[in-house]
């Protein structure tokens, strides 16, 4: 809505507003998981289960400590709430139009274009492409070798993608 003060975009391994899910699915998964919160299991998956968020993926030890307590209340109404509004949040944005004179750079993970693999039944990126194609002709993109959350194991080479893309696509 405001192309003037936008002068590029990176997505890191975005939802595309090519796929509409379930709300009510999604809402209810997210109210399970705010009990669960609730009794502490966040607490006991913390222990049994290896953190990504390490020192050498670039973290400090003061970060590491507020993510793992931020993890233990992450679930809030606030995000059930957008679970339950995600389609109707969807097609508003599909509504919009993009403007195609801002570069955008999209870093998607394999993990998702794997996911959508077993879903769709294809090679994972027909929903991307769908997503890409959005976006006007001035968008590129790169597959990272990493989870969703790709920000938390692939610090450096995020950084390194960023700097090149805005150097060839900033004044």
């Amino acid at each position: 809505m405001y192309p003037d003060e936008v002068s590029a975009i990176i997505m890191l391994d975005t939802t595309s507003s090519a796929l509409i899910s379930d709300d009510e699915q999604s809402a209810f998964i997210y109210t399970l998981t705010k009990l669960a919160q609730a009794i502490g299991n966040p607490r006991i998956a913390a222990i049994l289960f290896p953190d990504t968020k390490l020192i050498e993926n670039g973290y400090t030890a003061q970060e590491i400590e507020h993510y793992r307590l931020f993890s233990f209340h992450a679930v809030n109404d606030t995000m059930i709430n957008q679970a339950q509004t995600l389609t109707e949040n969807i097609k508003e944005v599909n509504a919009l139009p993009f403007p195609e004179e801002i570069p955008v750079l999209k870093l998607i993970a394999q993990e998702t274009i794997d996911i959508m693999a077993e879903h769709d039944n294809d090679d994972g990126m027909g929903y991307q492409r769908d997503h890409l194609s959005r976006l006007g002709n001035q968008v590129s993109y790169q597959v990272l070798d990493a989870p969703h959350l790709l920000y938390q194991t692939k610090i450096a080479e995020i950084v390194q993608l960023s700097n090149a893309f805005l150097a060839e696509n900033l004044p």
